[in-house]
């Protein structure tokens, strides 16, 4: 696909939709750690990545325009979402596909208007699809069955800002590396983006659904288990230390410690195919991912809570290399790469905040306090918090 194409489907798009916007975050004057010795930003930087305000569109079924949130339909005999028996994260046992578990409710449903011979509504036919190298390509997209109206989102990244992000090296030998834990991927196609519908369970033991438009669609998600609910339909449930997901949440605050993530929406490995075959390299992207779905805390180095800074220090010392503690001082800590010489193991960052870039368009960070360690996509979030520098430190 051609940027041209892609440039002239946007346009065309933005032209005859009603568009979502994205804030900007502005950097807030606080340093990154105790010892920073500047004062620099850690400001909301899961924000960056693409966070949704939906004051432009609709979110009642049946409403027909703007996207339409969808509803969950609670197990028999209940109402509203689903309540367990149990509270806590770890409340519900593992079950196999043939058992009842307490959990989230899987019968989501939106009015449908207008879907194609697939099921699927369209936006002027196709919609762009990205999620890192590699993955993106030219699709009708949409929720089964559902409607996302004339709404699309005005920053998803081009096909050229998506292939930028290691381009030196997207050409060399891809290695399948065994992680030694399993990764679950949102694959849904949604206004651009692969997203999974999710659930939470709150502090009162109550259930909620989050939808395709709440744009939950981190790169590798840990897992911590498989449940099936009572209506069949099975879940990945993944690590999780947060109070915001995506573009969503807890509508009371709730820091939850698991996140639920529908099994149709999303695809689950233990093998990873990186783009490098030195052991070191890998090795820091499988410590690196092992800590996904930890929190953050400032000025806290590990292993159950990181800072930004801290979180890379840890990983790099943890498999023998030896860095700076401060972000400041990690944007410089070795060599200049660029964007495109980036390779697995390699840090992302700008002073005031840091991560690793794990390969396949994605790096990982210590976020904020609301997001935990999470992945997201570097062409995503250089849409709003662009890094400066991209540093090897390995030999």
């Amino acid at each position: 696909m051609r940027r041209s194409f892609l440039l002239k489907y946007l346009g065309t798009a933005l032209a005859a939709a009603a568009i979502l916007t994205v804030p900007a975050y502005a950097d807030t004057e606080v340093s990154d750690t105790p010892y920073e010795e500047v004062s620099v930003s850690e400001s909301p930087d899961s924000g960056g990545a693409a966070l949704v305000t939906e004051s432009a569109v609709s979110e009642a079924p049946g409403s027909g325009t703007g996207v339409q949130q969808e509803t969950v339909q609670a197990a028999p005999d209940t109402a509203g979402a689903p309540q367990p028996e149990t509270t806590g994260p770890s409340a519900a046992p593992e079950t196999s596909a043939a058992s009842e578990t307490s959990g989230p409710s899987s019968g989501s449903t939106s009015s449908a208007s207008g879907t194609g011979s697939d099921g699927y509504m369209t936006i002027s036919s196709t919609t762009i699809f990205g999620g890192g190298p590699g993955s993106y390509t030219v699709m009708n997209s949409g929720i089964p069955g559902g409607s996302i109206g004339s709404a699309v989102i005005s920053d998803v990244p081009t096909l050229a800002e998506y292939n930028e992000v290691g381009a030196y090296h997207n050409n060399d030998a891809s290695v399948n590396v065994d992680l030694g834990f399993t990764v679950v991927s949102p694959q849904h196609s949604y206004s651009g983006f692969k997203v999974a519908e999710g659930s939470v369970q709150l502090s009162d033991g109550s259930w909620d659904t989050i939808g395709y438009d709440k744009l939950i669609r981190g790169g590798y998600y840990k897992l911590i288990r498989e449940e099936t609910d009572s209506t069949g339909t099975g879940w990945y449930v993944v690590r999780a230390t947060a109070s915001s997901i995506g573009n969503y949440s807890t509508p009371d605050g709730s820091v939850v410690k698991e996140l639920w993530l529908k099994k149709s929406d999303c695809t689950a490995t233990n093998v990873i195919s990186l783009n490098t075959s030195d052991p070191v390299r890998q090795n820091i992207v499988k410590t690196a991912l092992s800590y996904a779905g930890a929190g953050y805390s400032y000025a806290a180095n590990g292993p159950d809570y990181f800072d930004c800074s801290g979180f890379v220090h840890y990983v790099m010392a943890a498999n023998g290399i030896d860095v700076p503690r401060t972000s400041t001082e990690l944007c410089s800590a070795g060599t200049q790469v660029g964007i495109e010489g980036l390779r697995p193991g390699d840090i992302v960052g700008r002073p005031g905040h840091v991560g690793i870039y794990v390969g396949n368009g994605y790096f990982i960070h210590a976020s904020e306090s609301d997001t935990g360690v999470v992945v997201e996509s570097v062409a995503v979030y250089n849409k709003y918090n662009s890094f400066t520098n991209y540093v090897s430190v390995v030999n």
